[in-house]
């Protein structure tokens, strides 16, 4: 099978990661939040330049030395400063709004089967055999791909550190989810041992056995 597929970099986002969130306990697969990353994904997809409008109070936030202090969170040192915000401002303003992503059951099974398997072994990024994993869950066609994210306890904040995707070179978070291709997305959410929460959204242009 043709592997068309577009694996972003497992991102760690450290402006949302606090020594209180990494203790906190976390419902595993939380439904309201899962429906709200699919909700917040297709505000980016179907309105990318009113997103970008949203991202733009955010300016303010960042200090000459690159550290984020959005009001009400803890202020940490982001990688590249506003310098990646403004560039996913760019892009968004030129982009073409794309259809809405639908809810998959299929995917978010293959979705939670990463967030178990790291919940036990602390483990990082996609896990050996994504594709494979995938497939194992009914996700044959040929374009598919993962977004991983840690440390980030709200669809708002994890969908904006996707799209801003800092200290990422090629920005490959916010590729997946401006991908045309992509018309099925499955959300699974849960704790991590080290880095407190994680969020892994898989994407496909759809699936079947």
């Amino acid at each position: 099978m043709k592997k068309s597929a577009f694996f972003a970099a497992a991102a760690l986002f450290f402006s949302l990661l606090t020594a209180a969130s990494a203790k906190r306990p976390v419902a595993e697969n939380s439904t309201d939040l899962t429906q709200q990353v699919i909700t917040e994904l297709n505000r980016v997809r179907t309105h990318p330049q009113a997103y970008a409008a949203y991202l733009e109070q955010f300016r303010s936030c960042y200090l000459a030395d690159g550290t984020l202090r959005i009001p009400g969170r803890t202020a940490l040192r982001t990688r590249e400063g506003v310098h990646a915000l403004d560039e996913a401002i760019r892009e968004l303003n030129r982009a073409t709004p794309q259809p809405v992503l639908t809810a998959s059951d299929i995917l978010a099974g293959s979705a939670h089967a990463l967030v178990v398997d790291q919940s036990q072994s602390g483990q990082f990024g996609h896990g050996s055999m994504p594709f494979e994993r995938m497939e194992r869950c009914g996700v044959m066609r040929d374009f598919k791909g993962e977004n991983v994210a840690y440390g980030a306890s709200t669809a708002q904040s994890i969908v904006y550190n996707l799209v801003v995707d800092d200290g990422v070179r090629d920005r490959s978070h916010r590729r997946n989810i401006l991908t045309t291709e992509f018309h099925e997305a499955g959300v699974s959410y849960g704790s991590h041992p080290k880095y407190g929460v994680m969020c892994v959204i898989d994407f496909a242009g759809g699936y079947g056995r």
